[in-house]
């Protein structure tokens, strides 16, 4: 529907407005992921964000065309008339009767998002021109503003780059049908937004809908519940600004090119992420940085890792090679599984996020190619093709969880595999240090790999409890080891006796990386823990301090001390940690600071 009438230059009365505009009735109701109210949400069209109304204490609203010509619009000015809309190639021409001021040229994808935004200087009158970007096939919302007048239109774009703009009012049909799939269908989008909630787009089949029922997520893990909060009292703000100038750091120095954006490198509409002190990409970093990207909203960045990916690494059976050179060149002929699993569940948040279906279309894809390809055995990821060995840190049981709700195919595999991979991280716990196996293809029990496991397992019991009533927790049974109470939990025990073995170890600098399983023997030299405390187990380790409960030998609660030293330490930027290290910093940092979101979360 046309969403502002095209009238004669004139002095309107607000009257005269109403009658002309389309008929607005909307209402509905508001709720968080939990199903409790949401009030003080703003509700607005994202055609025309003027119209807008304000969430009650039942989280419910009313969106109406009284509504929009009583708080929003100023009827005294007067308007053009927008006509002889026209698309030829790429450039759109329109025609005004009187010179304008200003104006702007919008595009709104078929799921409300904003894909093009320009700014038209002052106007003479007569016909006048802009040239349309390249969109992919499907239908738009187009909205000409000269002055104060709107026009809306529907853009469809076809393959072949064709464009054709028709009054909305008119029903799409016949071949163009075929470029758009369902969105014909959508009028317009309804946008939520409220602080501390990640902004919803509702797309609208028509403007007279009642009972809608729209579900927002909080930002903050479990309304602030994260752990910068309940260990070190940090306020929202300060952990936000925080997570912001690591992410400058490593991702937005552009050109300068200072030490922290050696990970990050663009090149063109492809990025990668850099091993600087071997000089090579590994799927494992480019999965990480497209983690980073869609849990900031970066998605620019999100696009140009994957599209590196998939242009140099990709295989022809589907699967990724795990390590090739800067320019391209395949340098690790096989795969690592973890860096397919990954790259799986990026994709799938990054559709959750921003709502387009190629990121599920390319999940499903590298879904059917790692369960073709021999990726797993006995419900367990294989650390290489053809050798059933398995590499605890390579077992993801949160990730699996949502792929059994998520995924186009294998939703019953993944199932299976959450349930096997949480029986089986909990056998490979030392019940003495807490420790877990790493690498299976190194002489270090507790290595590199190993870092990771507390990640993989805090994750997926903080998903469970947050959203699948703790369900998880069963499958790992109760602690083998001794217990300091009647707790008798797995993830309580165990978080427990991890960081109080490393309270144990720790000195003046920190604590040594690389152990024997038993804590008795420390691995590598003085090259391998230059910093006393490298970062990114640091980051690994604070993941424990969300359940621990005991305290250290000084009467400090553990989650204090652990959440202190990932605050406390500094990002990474030297050659030889900057990449494994500052990666696992950013992601336990993340999730620290309570930027890590499960998006989608609403549709359990």
């Amino acid at each position: 529907m046309r969403l502002t009438a095209l009238f004669p230059a004139a002095v309107l009365t607000a009257t005269a407005l109403a009658q002309a505009a389309p008929t607005i009735n909307l209402s509905g109701t508001v709720k968080n992921s939990k199903g409790a109210s949401v009030p003080q949400a703003i509700v607005s069209l994202v055609s025309n964000p003027a119209m807008k109304a304000t969430t009650n204490e039942s989280g419910a609203f009313t969106l109406n065309s009284t509504t929009s010509i009583n708080t929003d619009y100023v009827y005294k000015a007067p308007a053009q008339r927008i006509g002889n809309v026209a698309i030829q190639g790429n450039q759109l021409r329109f025609f005004i009767p009187a010179q304008a001021q200003k104006g702007t040229i919008a595009l709104f994808s078929s799921n409300g998002k904003r894909v093009v935004e320009s700014s038209l200087a002052t106007m003479n009158p007569g016909m006048q021109s802009y040239i349309l970007p390249a969109l992919a096939p499907g239908f738009y919302a187009l909205n000409i503003t000269i002055d104060k007048t709107t026009a809306s239109y529907r853009l469809i774009a076809a393959a072949g780059n064709k464009m054709f703009v028709s009054d909305p009012k008119i029903k799409t049909s016949g071949s163009f049908i075929t470029y758009g799939s369902v969105v014909d269908e959508v009028v317009d989008t309804l946008e939520v937004t409220k602080t501390g909630y990640t902004t919803v787009k509702y797309p609208l089949s028509s403007y007279e809908l009642d009972n809608i029922e729209i579900k927002m997520d909080s930002t903050s893990t479990a309304d602030g519940d994260f752990l910068f909060a309940k260990a070190l009292g940090k306020t929202k703000t300060e952990c936000d600004t925080k997570i912001q100038s690591i992410i400058n750091l490593y991702f937005k120095n552009g050109a300068n090119k200072p030490n922290g954006s050696k990970l990050y490198n663009e090149n063109g509409n492809e990025a990668y992420i850099e091993d600087v002190e071997f000089d090579d990409v590994r799927s494992e970093g480019q999965s990480y940085g497209m983690m980073i990207a869609v849990q900031m909203n970066m998605q620019s960045e999100f696009d140009k890792i994957w599209a590196w990916t998939k242009n140099h690494m990709r295989r022809g059976d589907g699967m990724f090679n795990w390590q090739c050179t800067p320019s391209g060149q395949v340098k690790g002929n096989d795969y690592a599984t973890d860096g397919e699993e990954w790259f799986i569940m990026c994709l799938h948040f990054a559709h959750q996020r921003w709502g387009d279906s190629k990121y599920k279309s390319d999940a499903d894809a590298v879904s059917n190619a790692m369960f073709s390809n021999g990726a797993f055995n006995n419900n367990l990821p294989v650390f290489v093709r053809g050798n059933p060995t398995v590499d605890p840190s390579y077992i993801l049981p949160a990730f699996y969880t949502l792929l059994s709700k998520w995924s186009g195919n294998h939703q019953s595999d993944w199932a299976n595999m959450a349930k096997a991979g949480r029986r089986h991280l909990a056998g490979c716990v030392n019940t003495s240090t807490g420790l877990m196996v790493g690498s299976p293809t190194t002489n270090i029990p507790f290595d590199w790999d190993a870092w990771r496991t507390a990640q993989n397992i805090v994750q997926d019991i903080w998903l469970s409890d947050l959203y699948f009533n703790g369900a998880a927790r069963a499958d790992y049974g109760d602690w083998r080891g001794s217990s300091s109470g009647t707790d008798k939990s797995f993830i309580t025990n165990w978080c427990n006796t991890f960081l109080g073995f490393w309270e144990k170890k720790r000195d003046a600098k920190g604590y040594w990386p690389l152990w024997s399983l038993d804590g008795n023997s420390k691995y590598g030299d003085n090259n391998q823990n230059k910093t006393g405390l490298r970062p990114g187990l640091a980051a690994m380790n604070a993941y424990a301090a969300n359940y621990a409960t005991a305290k250290a030998s000084d009467g400090t609660p553990l989650a204090e001390k652990f959440a202190k030293d990932l605050w406390d330490i500094q990002p990474p930027t030297d050659d030889q940690y900057i990449y494994y290290d500052g990666l696992l910093y950013t992601l336990g940092m993340l999730h620290a600071t309570g930027n890590w979101k499960i998006f989608g979360s609403e549709k359990f």
